[in-house]
């Protein structure tokens, strides 16, 4: 026999009571059901939500840092705070390091780029190279017109400024003269400084037992024929010497190997 319970279809013989039974199960499995898909429904929802909400709070995010980096272009450098600044600053290659003037209250002082760390900054003056206050740094960012892009403070920027100052008092001069103009304010420079500054144009120094060697540039350092005060120097005072002599310049001259004597 075909009973039909609650629009389902069962065959055999089904009493009453055994319908009455089977119908209530079946009513009481519907709501399971129902509820379950409900909480379904429900997780799928929230999971939509939050990838929306998450979404849009990682937007507000870029959006928030491209203004704070374009407010930070349209202010400049003296227009945010010494901390900003100071960490700025860093990037562009400024150090701080422990102050080699012991009676000062501030033990550590702000050196600019290219000055190596862990020196004890012999050679270097203060207020030109390295400052013991923050206000001191914010002046010279100031008079040197510091922005990040064409000046950051390095201490090659010094030499770059005297060659253009002798270039624009000199410029009628012919081009000797402004090779003499490039080698003197090479040699104004303290001796550590100049040695920095060969050495971003190729020269080498190492070490050699306890002599100190400064390579010129092409010089092999495992060459056993090397010739003191020809292809390397055991002093400062010599490269400088050299530097006199060969007319460098570290614009058309460097003190390379296979450079010709100067007036050759």
């Amino acid at each position: 026999k075909l009973h039909r319970v609650d629009g389902i279809h069962v065959t055999g013989a089904m009493s009453e009571d055994e319908d009455d039974n089977n119908h209530i199960s079946v009513e009481k499995q519907a709501p399971s059901n129902s509820k379950h898909s409900k909480t379904s429904q429900q997780r799928e929802t929230t999971s939509r939500i939050e990838k929306r909400a998450s979404k849009r709070q990682r937007s507000e995010a870029k959006s928030m840092l491209r203004v704070e980096e374009q407010v930070e272009k349209e202010l400049g450098l003296l227009d945010l705070s010494k901390q900003d600044l100071w960490r700025e600053l860093q990037s562009y290659g400024w150090h701080y390091q422990k102050n080699p003037d012991k009676l000062h209250h501030n033990d550590h002082v702000y050196v600019r780029p290219e000055v190596e760390k862990g020196l004890r900054l012999q050679g270097y003056q203060l207020d030109v190279h390295y400052f013991q206050e923050m206000d001191d740094v914010y002046d010279f960012v100031k008079k040197n017109s510091i922005d990040g892009v064409n000046c950051v403070g390095a201490l090659s920027e010094d030499l770059l400024q005297v060659s253009r100052q002798a270039d624009d008092d000199n410029s009628s001069e012919d081009s000797s003269a402004s090779d003499h103009d490039g080698t003197e304010a090479l040699l104004a420079l303290p001796l550590d400084q100049i040695i920095g500054r060969l050495r971003l144009h190729g020269w080498q120094v190492t070490k050699k037992g306890h002599e100190t060697r400064y390579y010129r540039p092409g010089v092999n350092l495992d060459d056993d024929d090397a010739m003191s005060n020809e292809d390397y120097f055991t002093s400062k005072v010599n490269v400088k010497e050299f530097i006199e002599q060969w007319r460098i310049d570290l614009d058309e001259r460097f003190g390379a190997i296979n450079e010709e004597a100067y007036g050759n």
